[in-house]
């Protein structure tokens, strides 16, 4: 799963340093927004064990310049908590029978992001003006 920002026109056909920084800062902020609005989607009853284990390993990182991801301890730890997988439901375990499908709280996240939200728009804005100004 992974969602793109594309930019377009002529200043982006050969970016320069600072545009790249300015859009890794934006990018970066966009992934810890993402983070969060996963974490918050695991409160609350009925949404996964009260140690909080899962939860306190989703991330958002830039894992390469003008890539970042969200995730539930891969960039961080070397690989996502064992069981995260089942709990989104894409795991080859929730497939074969009848059973629990899954909380589906990254694809969410990224159909959300997807939609392109007021508050991305703002955060890429404001990560520009930062540094230009």
């Amino acid at each position: 799963m992974s969602s793109k920002v594309k930019l377009n026109g002529k200043f982006f056909e050969n970016p320069s340093a600072k545009l790249v920084e300015a859009a890794n800062r934006g990018l970066l902020d966009v992934a810890v927004m993402g983070a969060v609005r996963v974490q918050s989607m695991m409160t609350g009853p009925g949404k996964g064990r009260i140690s909080g284990f899962l939860r306190g390993r989703v991330a958002g990182n830039i894992v390469s310049s003008l890539h970042a991801q969200i995730d539930a301890g891969e960039a961080r730890y070397g690989r996502n908590a064992i069981y995260a997988g089942w709990v989104e439901g894409v795991s080859s375990r929730n497939r074969p029978r009848p059973g629990f499908p899954g909380h589906f709280y990254f694809k969410n996240t990224r159909d959300w992001l997807n939609k392109g939200p007021k508050e991305v728009e703002e955060t890429f804005q404001n990560a520009i003006h930062e540094v230009f100004k």
